[in-house]
C-alpha cells in the first residue's frame, strides 16, 4: 500500500473491501 490514509479512506468509499487489502 504506498496511498495516503486520506486517500485511502477516500477510495475506500468508492470501493469498499476492495482496496482493504
Amino acid at each position: 500500500m504506498g496511498l495516503s490514509r486520506s486517500t485511502f479512506y477516500a477510495s475506500q468509499k468508492t470501493t469498499p473491501a476492495q482496496i482493504k487489502t
